[in-house]
């Protein structure tokens, strides 16, 4: 139990392990939740796969990750008296339920906030048995400017990551971000300045393509954005949600001149939020 309680006493492997909990995923999808590079990633799941919290299939190219949850069992067991004392406590303070219902409050508003940390600016679909993540939000700025930060790698690498190759329609680029450590390669299918582009992104561990379109509105002097990926497992939805969610607010940092957050907290953060979501997409 020792070497369990070891694993899961650093925060990225329980965030890796909490994602596996919705289904198996690949070590690609797996890379692009944690704002480390993928050696770092790769370290974590071989902690995991030695302590027997997860187990590991090859398929074709890609390697697939799934939890193996006996190993808890002990811990759980280890819990009880623990659990009992602490659910007692609240039976002390309740008097008739009280903080239950004040616990369930609280959840609605987090869940309904439109404000601050609690603003969730995206929706979850599926499309063609895969998954569709759509984000919008209103930028401080005219479209030239956005669009700029969008599309000039300069710019890029102040906010999300290097991009480098031919960003023409029909070029190649290879991308790498810094906050969630993906790598992958792109596509530029269309770009029509200064209020579309539409790219499709593949990662090395997944032979499945990803599309990513841009649509910018001016709106007087602000401009507003829209943003959709298409193509993601509908298991790894909620993940892939509260992450592009991390990256627009990321944008929006950028343009306010402020330095990016902390992307794993924020993304922990905004995840239960994105699994409610997902579960009515189906």
């Amino acid at each position: 139990m020792e070497t369990v309680l070891r694993a899961l006493a650093d925060e990225s492997r329980r965030t890796l392990l909490e994602t596996l909990v919705g289904g198996p995923a690949t070590a690609g999808e797996l890379a692009s939740l944690l704002p480390i590079a993928r050696p770092g990633v790769s370290r974590h799941l071989r902690v995991l796969r030695e302590v027997g919290l997860v187990e590991v299939r090859q398929e074709a190219q890609r390697r697939v990750y799934r939890l193996r949850p006996e190993p808890l069992a002990e811990v759980d067991e280890w819990l009880d008296p623990y659990r009992a004392l602490w659910e007692q406590r609240l039976d002390a303070l309740a008097h008739g339920g009280g903080p239950r219902k004040a616990r369930t409050k609280e959840q609605q508003m987090t869940s309904d906030a439109q404000g601050g940390s609690g603003r969730i600016l995206g929706s979850l679909r599926s499309a063609e048995g895969n998954g569709a993540v759509r984000m919008q939000d209103r930028y401080d700025t005219d479209v030239d400017d956005l669009w700029s930060a969008l599309t000039d790698p300069r710019r890029l690498a102040r906010w999300i990551g290097e991009v480098d190759g031919d960003l023409r329609v029909g070029g190649q680029f290879r991308a790498h971000f810094f906050t969630s450590g993906w790598e992958g390669t792109g596509r530029i299918e269309a770009c029509e300045p200064p209020h579309r582009w539409l790219v499709r992104t593949k990662d090395a561990d997944d032979p499945n393509e990803h599309a990513i379109e841009a649509t910018l509105t001016a709106d007087g002097d602000q401009t507003i954005l829209v943003i959709e990926e298409r193509g993601m497992p509908l298991d790894q939805l909620a993940a892939y949600g509260a992450g592009v969610q991390v990256h627009v607010e990321d944008l929006a940092a950028h343009i306010a001149g402020r330095e990016r957050g902390d992307m794993q907290e924020r993304w922990a953060e905004l995840l239960p939020t994105y699994q409610a979501l997902a579960t009515s997409v189906g």
